[in-house]
């Protein structure tokens, strides 16, 4: 069962990555991975003797692996260069962006296995599968996974790290600590999770330091350690070169990162002290209400069952989903912590959140059916209370699907703008845009692609979601047609816009709710080549300057 719900939630992601547009972090992250592709490629160019004195040589390491803070080293680059490298070939440029993010998607479905097998342990198959609906039904946590980005990468390793780190300390099999070992050091390779992994090994080890060692333990931790190392310093051919250096570069580009303002509760907030209820708030306003409710009620009886069991082989894993479930958030409330990002720096949070509620809800449901002897009224109340506690999941991932980061639950408004929390991100929601750009535009029209990434659009066009002969610029003056996103720091761009250019919005991209995300201004006089809706613009009929079948790039602007 558990299999079949991680298979259909990678098809779900699969068959919607064309709906979520191309994040900030995202270009970043395919650049590099552009980058570790050309060194694999040169690889296969150099005969065994030039191999060694080449290949790994500084110049090489400066040419292919020259990061930027703004692309922290990690594992994940490579990877995803690699998927693309190995699936370019066979699905061509349309689904280019769906070639780097598999990866993210493929471990985003194996979380969603973990967690059932997790909820499994504590409360059975059905709580196991309930664990695993809630957790795929996250509206932020479906957003996320599609992503080439990192956040729901290292969640997933280091799920899979600390699950089998609990196996591996109270069952003979020798496979759960290779599974530890692997999980826990690929977390540190993907990203710097440290502080939010090593509390939990820290505890673990001192909880059999008071109650005695056994050899499977001593035997877990003397492979863990070394283990983890060799995986972090294999991660990223650098550190194998000049160790110290890199190293230290390493660690620079997570002290140097810089603070960007976030909305909260009507605020931007951009320097430290940071309130310590934000991720607490956050927490509370982007997931659906039933899952909240439930998860609470769940910290109780996974308490009641961990201080009833204590002699049992799961009182360590009942532990670490309690534990785990308010850990990161804690340490991210911390007033200097980085809170930019919001929801996803602490998405470790929301697996175990998942098997919480997955538990209660089981539970809650078994102890009902108790009172009533009728089997079909048992079985009407427990479809009813099914569906009263996952349609508000259904519907928020589902009308979010395209910009899940926007999603809030219904006590706060269900938007950003109306909880007065941050309404967006940076440049994904140019998207759902694109269509009415490409069939109103005329040909050759140059557009502002406001707090739009410029590598974006060339992959946009490569995908053939937006038209080969429109420019883009990202300075306001070039442009005679500009895009604003709504997001309440960027609103001096759309005085600039509006006010400065007296130009007027031609279209606007609402939420399912009315909340606007992106518009399209222009001058009041200017004439558009209305087309009608889905019919297929002349621009987009000239094979000059589409992508080919390939994946070669469109023409530069």
């Amino acid at each position: 069962m558990g299999g079949s719900i991680a298979l259909c939630y990678l098809i779900a992601l699969m068959a919607t990555s064309r709906l979520v547009g191309i994040t900030r972090d995202e270009t970043y992250r395919i650049d590099r991975a552009r980058d570790a592709t050309g060194w694999f490629r040169e690889l296969s160019k150099l005969d065994a003797q030039e191999n060694a004195a080449t290949v790994w040589s500084r110049p090489y390491m400066n040419r292919f692996w020259n990061e930027r803070v703004t692309a922290r080293p990690t594992i994940m680059q490579p990877i995803m260069g690699i998927s693309h490298m190995l699936l370019n070939p066979i699905l061509g440029g349309l689904h280019e962006m769906l070639e780097y993010r598999l990866p993210t998607m493929v471990l985003s479905a194996l979380l969603a296995y973990l967690v059932f097998l997790i909820g499994a342990d504590l409360g059975g198959i059905l709580a196991g599968a309930a664990s695993a609906l809630v957790f795929c039904l996250l509206p932020r946590v479906f957003f996320d996974a599609h992503l080439a980005c990192l956040d729901a990468a290292v969640t997933s390793f280091a799920v899979l790290g600390l699950f089998g780190l609990t196996r591996a300390v109270t069952r003979k099999e020798k496979r759960w600590i290779a599974i530890a070992v692997a999980g826990i050091g690929l977390t540190v390779a993907t990203k710097n999770s440290l502080p939010l992994v090593a509390p939990p090994v820290a505890l673990i080890l001192l909880y059999f330091l008071f109650r005695g060692m056994p050899q499977r333990v001593v035997n877990t931790y003397l492979w863990l350690i070394p283990g983890v190392a060799v995986i972090f310093l294999l991660s990223w051919p650098p550190f194998l070169v000049n160790p110290r250096y890199n190293i230290l570069f390493y660690i620079t580009c997570y002290l140097d990162t810089p603070h960007h303002p976030w909305m909260y509760v009507g605020s931007a907030i951009g320097q430290p002290p940071f309130p310590m209820a934000f991720p607490f708030v956050y927490t509370a306003a982007t997931t659906p209400v039933p899952f909240l409710v439930l998860a609470l009620v769940g910290v109780g009886i996974v308490a009641f069952d961990l201080a009833k069991r204590r002699s049992d082989h799961l009182s360590i894993e009942r532990a670490l989903v309690i534990g785990m479930a308010f850990l990161p958030i804690l340490i991210i409330a911390h007033p200097r912590i980085h809170h930019y990002g919001g929801t996803k720096h602490w998405m470790l949070s929301t697996p175990y959140m998942a098997v919480l509620a997955g538990t209660a809800l089981v539970r809650v449901i078994r102890h009902a059916g108790e009172f009533w002897k009728s089997r079909r009224l048992r079985l009407a109340i427990t479809t009813l209370a099914a569906a009263l506690v996952f349609l508000p999941g259904v519907l928020g991932t589902a009308s979010t699907a395209p910009w899940g980061h926007t999603y809030y639950n219904g006590l706060w408004g269900w938007n950003g703008l109306e909880a007065r929390m941050q309404a967006q991100y940076w440049g994904d929601s140019t998207n759902a845009i694109l269509p009415w750009l490409n069939a109103n535009l005329p040909r050759g029209a140059r557009v502002f692609l406001h707090r739009t990434e410029p590598r974006a659009p060339r992959i946009y066009q490569t995908m053939r979601l937006m038209r080969p002969d429109l420019k883009w610029t990202v300075n306001i003056s070039e442009a005679e047609w500009h895009l604003f996103h709504y997001k309440q720091t960027f609103y001096r761009d759309l005085i600039a816009i509006s006010f400065f250019r007296h130009e007027v919005p031609y279209y606007t991209i609402t939420t399912w709710d009315g909340a606007p995300m992106v518009s399209i201004f222009g001058p009041a006089k200017a004439q558009p080549v209305m087309n009608e809706p889905g019919e297929q613009p002349e621009a987009l009929q000239d094979e000059d300057h589409a992508a080919d079948s390939n994946g070669t790039p469109a023409k530069e602007p």
